[in-house]
């Protein structure tokens, strides 16, 4: 991937496409079904319990006995699902979940009773496991460690070693940078300690547990590592019963896209990658077609192809054959960045073409995001519902942009999985975990705090709710909140301390203050405001600006040229006019804009210290119907106006703190609010989690007269 937080663009072109890695591996092991596109676990459906670990495994040899899966809820309860034969008919048989493989028997650490077989001498049932149980068995099987089931006791017992299963929701993949050689474009080396990942005892044990695919990226297979390496990688996945398999760019370049993403040699390429993997040990399991749609159709740039969606899905489903004349058991499924002049729609349009010519749906679809999109939250549940509708599995890929440090790269990839799964669409079928940039240069341990495993800790953690009673107003500005914090099987959480917001919405003056990192290579910056362009809206605007300012250190000059809008920014005089201040004396910026209209005015230049603290500030009032239209952003620029980086910051009121409650013993949480202006506002409550439980909030809306 070339983006995420700004337009993609080709590999050879620009600063940062370079940093594209081309294609990369997942890998696998174990039989595969060969259907379509290939066999990939369905898409979870609209139930409230869902499947969040699972382990499987054939009884008896050759599985003469038949399968038991082990499932484990997100609730934090699970099941025992038994589907056995050739027993002894009308016998009892005792069913226990045991460390360790069959071969090397360990303790027993939960017990599902005693079960009758039938006069047939077969059992088909399921039964419940409590959640004190699905905690021992997740530790149970954490690193390298392994289950069994045991149906019996005695010479008559049977055993299944149990495998992880990839029938589950959310799939875990990981995909972390790994060491390579600086070169132009990428001048950085990976995750220094990637390796340690692949080591016996690593200190990931709960994440290796829960992580079902890990990515490869193809420049450090097909140029960097050495055989030894790759044979350690295979290794050290396969002990972990983790998945593993391709990303590649499914497309030849033909008179067209030489050199740009998603053109990497067809399945010729895609064969002789899938050959290197085999002869370390390890068996290709998924291809992740890399933005074949994306590059072959919307893409623009030089050399651009710019095919029909009809010719891309032909070229895909040419491809599809190629692979899978030689391995068909394979998985392949796509990638595509919600970035540029994407949209859902073609998203929609392309899976059902790929669905026509290929002859089955997408195994996958993995939706590389334009974070910095107004529409991005509504454009990933569209495609969600869409894909979950048509038996493709959705995935969305987290990651953050071009960041200074390991904690402020996991700090911002973090705030998007909260945001992508409490404020939007819930979790994905897939969460890709996956970077191609700077950070985080460490992967180990998963105890953290900064590190990449860390993240995926977090994100393991149990589940949480949040209800919210509707708002009384209790006079003089004060406003009544009650619900309650629960975890998703229903148990309270005593003691959770409960935050409460309160965000205007009729857009009420308000500062705002803003703090970063200048970046490596800037000399100058200017601060742009966008209304409908480079990412902003499309909506309607009605902002007004009363200051802009920027500062570095410890400074408190203001480094913003007519900060206090003097007069206009310039380009969209016909959309922001400078008028006098509606607050005393002085001028101020007002910016109205149809959603057909777009708005791209900068300040003036100004001096920027590379690697220096700075406080960046705005004045606004920003209406509740102008969220969504709008950003504003410090662009940071080289001497020769290039730009190196834009932190860009979406125009909405800010959230008022109004108050904090601690959840009683039944996990009630009431409180009276500080008092607030008249006006209406939107109330949040929002437990933060702790290092065991996800974070949850709720929103209700509040009119204080």
């Amino acid at each position: 991937m070339t983006h995420g937080d700004r337009e993609p663009r080709a590999r050879t072109k620009g600063f940062r496409a370079a940093a594209r890695l081309g294609a990369a591996l997942f890998l696998a092991f174990g039989p595969l079904a060969a259907v379509g596109m290939g066999a990939s676990p369905a898409p979870a459906s609209a139930a409230s319990v869902r499947v969040e670990s699972a382990w499987t495994g054939s009884v008896g040899a050759g599985g003469a006995n038949g399968k038991v899966t082990v499932r484990a809820f997100d609730t934090g309860a699970g099941s025992v699902v038994l589907a056995l034969r050739r027993l002894t008919p009308a016998t009892g048989y005792a069913i226990a979940i045991h460390r360790g493989s069959c071969v090397a028997l360990g303790t027993r650490i939960a017990s599902a009773g005693t079960l009758k077989t039938t006069a047939s001498g077969t059992l088909a049932t399921t039964r419940a496991l409590t959640a004190a149980q699905i905690a021992a068995i997740r530790l149970a099987a954490t690193g390298t460690r392994r289950i069994s089931v045991r149906v019996g006791t005695g010479a008559a017992a049977r055993c299944a070693t149990l495998d992880k299963s990839l029938a589950v929701t959310p799939q875990i993949w990981f995909a972390p940078l790994p060491p390579m050689p600086i070169r132009e474009g990428r001048p950085f080396i990976g995750s220094t300690d990637f390796a340690a990942l692949f080591a016996g005892g690593a200190p990931w044990q709960r994440v290796a547990g829960r992580t079902h695919v890990f990515k490869l990226y193809g420049e450090w297979l097909d140029g960097t590592a050495t055989d030894a390496e790759l044979r350690r990688v295979v290794a050290g996945l396969k002990a972990r019963d983790i998945a593993i398999a391709i990303e590649i760019g499914p497309l030849t370049a033909a008179g067209c896209g030489e050199g740009i993403e998603g053109f990497n040699g067809g399945s010729a390429t895609t064969l002789r990658l899938i050959r290197r993997v085999v002869a370390a040990g390890g068996t290709v399991r998924y291809v992740a077609m890399d933005e074949p749609f994306f590059f072959g159709s919307i893409y623009t740039g030089p050399d651009a192809c710019n095919w029909s969606t009809a010719k891309v899905a032909a070229e895909v489903a040419r491809y599809v054959r190629g692979v899978k004349a030689v391995y068909p058991s394979i998985v392949i499924g796509d990638i595509e960045p919600l970035a540029g002049t994407a949209t859902a729609e073609k998203y929609e349009a392309w899976m059902a073409a790929v669905r026509s010519a290929v002859g089955a749906p997408l195994p996958f679809f993995h939706l590389d995001l334009d974070w910095s999109r107004s529409d991005w939250a509504a454009r990933s549940l569209r495609l969600q519902a869409y894909a979950r509708g048509h038996g493709v599995r959705f995935g969305i890929i987290y990651n953050s942009a071009l960041a200074s440090s390991d904690a402020e790269w996991l700090a911002a990839a973090q705030a998007r999985v909260l945001t992508h799964e409490l404020d939007g669409a819930g979790p994905p079928d897939d969460a890709v975990f996956q970077s191609w940039t700077d950070h985080p240069d460490r992967v180990l341990p998963e105890a953290g705090p900064n590190t990449f495993t860390h993240l995926i800790a977090d994100y393991i953690r149990a589940r949480t709710t949040l209800s919210i009673e509707p708002p009384v107003a209790a006079g003089g500005g004060l406003v009544g909140v009650a619900g309650f914090v629960r975890t998703r099987g229903g148990q309270p959480i005593g003691g959770a301390a409960v935050d409460v917001t309160a965000t205007p919405r009729d857009g009420p003056y308000q500062v705002q203050e803003f703090r970063g990192t200048v970046p490596a290579g800037a000399s100058q910056a200017v601060i742009g405001i966008r209304v409908n362009t480079e990412g902003a809206g499309p909506g309607s605007a009605d902002l007004t600006f009363y200051e802009v300012g920027y500062a570095e250190g410890a400074s408190t000059v203001n480094l913003v040229p007519n900060g206090h809008f003097e007069w206009g920014w310039g380009a969209s005089d016909d959309a922001s006019v400078p008028v006098p201040s509606d607050r005393g004396s002085g001028r101020m910026l007002r910016v109205f804009a149809t959603p057909t209209l777009a708005v791209g005015d900068n300040s003036g230049s100004f001096a920027v210290t590379p690697g220096a603290a700075y406080r960046f500030w705005v004045a606004t009032r920003v209406p509740e119907a102008s969220i969504g239209s709008a950003y504003i952003a410090p662009i940071f620029l080289t001497a020769d106006w290039s730009e190196v980086r834009r932190d860009i910051h979406p125009l909405a009121a800010a959230a008022i703190s109004v108050g904090t409650a601690t959840a009683d013993a039944s996990g009630r949480f009431s409180l009276t609010t500080s008092a607030m202006d008249a006006g209406r506002y939107r109330l949040r409550a929002a437990y933060p989690g702790d290092a065991t439980r996800w974070p949850a909030w709720a929103e209700a809306d509040a009119l204080v007269p």
